[in-house]
């Protein structure tokens, strides 16, 4: 008997706005690291360490307080009092959640419902400020969808000894608000 073959799956594009504008990641010249949000999802990715240990050449440094510091292709900046402005760049979509003199305290917002994570490696100070001289992680927000119903859940149930039980969960929804014109997107 003959084996059926599985029709061979073609290389996905993967389109990202690195550069301020939709283009593919083969079209831009410097480095950059996607990771889809749905893969995120799979991954069981719940923050910063969970997913930045699949992009090559970034690291997370852990620090007092609860403070992480991603550092791109070992660039990181400190001081002994550790003011001084952080070498690597947060965005959600275009907005920075850098702040000038507190490096040590990373936004880490919970992956869940993106529709990707962006790493840029090397200088991005031209488009993104001065807190991007290593880089810039950029969280892409998942889009409304207009006229569709959507939603999802998770929930997450974990073992603690004596007999103790923690859970966490998230949810996301899609509400079309006006027929094809407004919806509105909960995470």
């Amino acid at each position: 008997e003959k084996a059926e073959r599985e029709p061979s799956r073609g290389i996905e594009e993967i389109v990202v706005t690195a550069n301020k504008r939709a283009e593919s990641i083969r079209d831009i010249a410097g480095s950059v690291g996607a990771v889809r949000g749905d893969d995120l999802e799979k991954q069981g990715a719940k923050d910063l360490e969970g997913f930045l240990k699949f992009v090559p050449g970034v690291s997370l440094n852990k620090q007092d307080l609860g403070g992480n510091a991603p550092s791109i292709r070992g660039i990181a900046s400190s001081t002994s009092l550790g003011i001084s402005q952080a070498a690597t760049g947060t965005y959600i979509d275009e907005v920075p959640l850098n702040g000038p003199y507190a490096s040590f305290h990373t936004v880490d917002p919970n992956p869940y419902d993106l529709e990707r994570v962006e790493v840029l490696k090397g200088p991005q100070a031209t488009l993104y400020g001065s807190n991007s001289l290593a880089g810039a992680i950029r969280y892409i927000l998942q889009k409304p969808k207009l006229g569709a119903w959507e939603g999802k859940v998770s929930v997450d149930s974990v073992a603690i000894s004596d007999d103790g039980r923690a859970l966490s969960g998230e949810a996301a929804v899609n509400i079309p608000v006006y027929e094809d014109q407004a919806a509105l997107r909960i995470a």
